[in-house]
């Protein structure tokens, strides 16, 4: 996919500096900001290109969590159990083959491939386990209806990171 012009991107970035807690304000101040732009004709079918990937990707999405609660992923139990129909259990096989990762379909992966996929999925997740990480020590930290910038030092916050930095790649290096 053609990437976005410089200009979009700064845009972008401006907005989420500007609304760092309002994803919505950020959005109509960048979509503002480009509207402007002297060739925003130009960019309109690369922006609408850009949104049709993530609807795409958001479809993707809500097709893997039906089918991981279906599954009994998300609820602790499946709603239909596949041992007790060939046809559903046929159907619940040919779904998992058909599951969404990176940005492609889990049944036409070679094994390169899987690595590159892997790799991408663990650097996300980890990531995201770092992040949880860093909510989960300041709930500890942070009183009911205080702002974590009200109860932590910079300072606080860099020892915290810190710790959950060093805690990661003790866990990287044991894996």
């Amino acid at each position: 996919m053609q990437k976005l012009p410089e200009a979009v991107l700064q845009i972008a970035e401006r907005a989420a500096r500007r609304h760092k807690s309002d994803l919505e304000a950020a959005g109509r101040l960048a979509t503002k900001e480009v509207v402007a732009l002297p060739q925003f004709a130009k960019l309109g079918p690369l922006l609408i290109a850009y949104a049709m990937r993530q609807l795409v990707y958001e479809a993707r999405c809500n097709g893997n969590r039906a089918l991981k609660r279906e599954n009994g992923f998300h609820t602790g139990h499946t709603k239909v159990f596949a041992g007790r129909s060939t046809s559903v259990a046929a159907a619940a096989s040919k779904s998992y083959l058909e599951y969404n990762i990176g940005s492609t379909v889990l049944g036409d992966l070679l094994p390169n491939g899987l690595r590159e996929v892997m790799m991408g999925e663990r650097a996300k997740g980890n990531g995201h386990l770092f992040n949880a990480r860093v909510c989960e020590a300041l709930i500890e930290i942070v009183p009911e209806e205080k702002r974590v910038r009200e109860v932590v030092s910079e300072r606080q916050l860099k020892a915290i990171w810190t710790r959950i930095e060093k805690e990661f790649s003790g866990e990287d290096q044991a894996a």
